[in-house]
Parts: C-alpha cells; structure tokens; sequence
C-alpha cells in the first residue's frame, strides 16, 4: 500500500550537491511519515490485528528491506562504507570481523560536526568534513528519534541482490577458482539429468540468466563442489 509521496524537485545548486539535497529530502519525507510510528514505539497504541480485534502495540522499526545503495543512504554513509559495519573500502574481503555501525556512532559524529561551528546548510564545507567522516552530509537521519532503532540491527538486505546476485556474482566465482573452470565444467555436464532442474553442460562461461537458472545452479553448486578440497 502507498501511505506516501516523496517529491522529486529540481535543486537551484551545483549539480555536486543534488545527491545530498535528495538523501535528506528523503530522511525528511521518512521523518513526517513515521512520526505516528515514533510516538506509538514509546506510549504505544491500539490496533487492530488480522481478526480485527483491538490490540495495544508498540511500534519498534524491526526491520527494513534495502538494497545496498539504499542501505547507504538510510545510514548516512558514502559509497565506500559499509553501511552496518565500521569496515571501509580498502577492508572489504579482509576476513576481519568488523564492529557494528551503531546508530550512536553516526549520531555522535553528526553531533561532533555541528558541535564544532559548522552549518549542515554550508553544503560545501559541512559536505567536505562528513566525507572525512565517511558520512554522505545527511544532518537529521529519520531513525534519529526513533527509540529503539539502530540501523546495524533492523537493515535487511533484499533477496534478488543480497542472496540471489550475491550467489552468482561471489559465491559462484570463488566456486569456479576453487575447482577451475574445466573441472566446473566436467562435473556439471555428468550431472544425472532430472526431470524440473536444468541440466547444465557447460557453467563457466555463461554471462546471463534466468531466475530459474540461478535457482537450479544454486540447488546444485553443494553436490557439484563436494570433494574438491578438504576441510582446510
């Protein structure tokens, strides 16, 4: 259901600044829509639930569905961050096990930013020292009132990039390095054939594919690795 419309304006600016302009229209929109929800988390109250009986509820933000560039947004972070842990571009893939980016975190850094003289509406300058700070120049985050929030908890990322994209674009490239492209091959292709699972002859050179080829190669990949190396 849409309970709202986000406007898209044209910002009188330098193009430089259009982006951060529309993150916090954004945060803003966000900000007005859940203001009921903020309140209700705290005092509570009725609703009624699928048998259409009153219940007294609390409204914590549990969970929101993104993809990566949303998530980045919804964080306040740039590009090169995470946007639920402290890891940075040059530490992704580093095996490490990162803190996570609280709320708090973000919180105390825009409030340092403010703190020592500058004016989030100065976009030149406060946009310049939150990119030091790996922050996107977004001042109110929407989930900044929000009790119980904390965007490192309730982010979740969507299925077709976060498993689906995922498994095809790492998982299934570390696979192929794992075994080489041949062996990949060689198995696939002396897989039995089974009547509603396609049967691949060759894998290692496909560019595109359906959403069922990525279903069937996922249902697979277990059974077609299995052996390749022991457990170290």
């Amino acid at each position: 259901a849409c309970i709202g419309y986000i406007p898209t304006p044209e910002f009188l600016t330098h193009s430089d600044f259009h982006s951060v302009l529309e993150a916090r229209l954004w945060h803003r929109c966000l900000d007005i829509i859940c203001s009921g929800l903020k309140v209700a988390v705290s005092i509570g109250t009725f609703m009624a639930d699928p048998n259409n009986c009153s219940r007294y509820t609390f409204t914590p933000l549990a969970a929101y569905t993104a993809d990566l560039p949303e998530q980045q947004m919804i964080t306040c972070v740039t590009k090169n961050a995470s946007p639920v842990t402290t890891a940075e571009l040059d530490q992704f893939g580093d095996g490490v096990h990162y803190p996570p980016r609280e709320g708090t975190m973000t919180l105390q850094i825009l409030y340092n930013l403010c703190a020592s003289g500058l004016d989030p509406w100065r976009l030149q300058e406060f946009l310049a020292a939150a990119k030091a700070a790996h922050l996107n120049g977004v001042q109110l985050p929407f989930w900044r009132d929000w009790r119980f929030s904390d965007p490192s908890i309730f982010l979740i990322g969507e299925i077709l990039h976060a498993l689906i994209k995922f498994f095809f674009d790492h998982a299934f490239k570390w696979c192929k390095e794992l075994l080489g492209t041949d062996e990949m091959d060689t198995r696939y292709h002396t897989q039995h054939k089974r009547i509603g699972v396609r049967h691949f002859k060759k894998v290692s050179h496909v560019k595109q594919m359906t959403g069922r080829d990525h279903r069937d190669l996922a249902r697979t990949i277990v059974a077609t690795i299995a052996g390749a190396h022991g457990p170290r």
